[in-house]
């Protein structure tokens, strides 16, 4: 069964209204805006139209220079990825004083493209 404060909330999200000390927004919704305090979940896809995108975005920094050349080769991969780089920039540069980033899917073979760009990861839940 659904909460009716869960309701309220879906529905002050989808409206704009900020009723909260907590505020929901989409990635590309937050442009400009600053925050004390971001966090971020990402998981491999990126809705049903880019599925994988994180997950190829952070394979492709893991890489070595050959690796990443061979891959942009292939039409329209350089462009993806700097489409996924300028996303997470927008959603991460948000933040004034704390980022956290939730990752919900494996990480395993992307981690070291991951702690490229976040620093250290740790599993959850964080001890």
């Amino acid at each position: 069964m659904l909460k009716f404060t869960s309701l309220i909330n879906w529905v002050n999200f989808i409206d704009g209204i900020e009723a909260d000390d907590i505020s929901y927004h989409t990635y590309n919704g937050t442009k400009g805006e600053e925050y004390k305090n971001v966090a971020i979940i990402l998981e491999h896809s990126f809705g049903r139209m880019n599925k994988d995108k994180f997950k190829h975005y952070f394979n492709v920094v893991q890489q070595g220079a050959k690796e990443r050349d061979r891959l942009f080769a292939v039409p329209g991969m350089e462009e993806k990825h700097i489409n996924t780089k300028n996303l997470l920039y927008v959603a991460c540069s948000r933040a004034i004083k704390n980022l956290r980033v939730l990752y919900l899917d494996d990480i395993s073979e992307i981690k070291e493209g991951i702690e490229t760009i976040f620093g250290e990861s740790k599993p959850w839940p964080i001890e």
